[in-house]
């Protein structure tokens, strides 16, 4: 798994991501975003961000914003980034044991890790929008890793 850390750290390190430094609240957006983006109904999400009091127009510096000014930054920089840490290894502890609820054996869920690597690679550098997310390109359609992780669960 060291080969795809450091596949993340050498995106991160091309695209200027990793100069900006980490933001806890920043950060946390990012990981809410790519859920709210597993959901199948833009209208599930759109009421979401209702409950949460988010704007319609939700973008993750406006969320920062939002969260810093309404409920303020109580721990120390130390202790976001101990809390990010774990809130990122649990999504990785509940997503992969997902993957292995669906029937995947272990080495199946790193190939789908791999297919994802792959395809952020292939996003154009210097695509970042002003909250930090990579954008992907317009041929991004070409290399979605969506493609061949269709093909692997069909097979399962």
């Amino acid at each position: 798994m060291l080969k795809e850390i450091q596949s993340v750290k050498k995106f991160n390190d091309l695209r200027g991501l990793t100069a900006k430094g980490f933001n806890p609240v920043r950060e946390n957006t990012f990981l809410l975003s790519e859920e709210l983006e597993t959901l199948d109904h833009e209208d599930m999400a759109y009421d979401l961000l209702g409950v949460l009091q988010l704007p319609s127009d939700f973008s993750h510096d406006h969320f920062a914003k939002h969260l810093t000014e309404g409920y303020g930054l109580t721990h120390s920089h130390t202790e976001h980034m101990v809390e990010y840490v774990d809130k990122v290894i649990d999504h990785w502890v509940f997503g992969i044991g997902g993957m292995i609820k669906m029937g995947m054996t272990p080495e199946q869920a790193l190939e789908c890790f791999q297919y994802v690597l792959e395809a952020n690679e292939l996003k154009p550098i210097g695509k970042v929008n002003n909250d930090g997310k990579q954008e992907k390109g317009n041929d991004f359609e070409l290399v979605d890793p969506k493609h061949k992780i269709r093909k692997l669960i069909e097979s399962l």
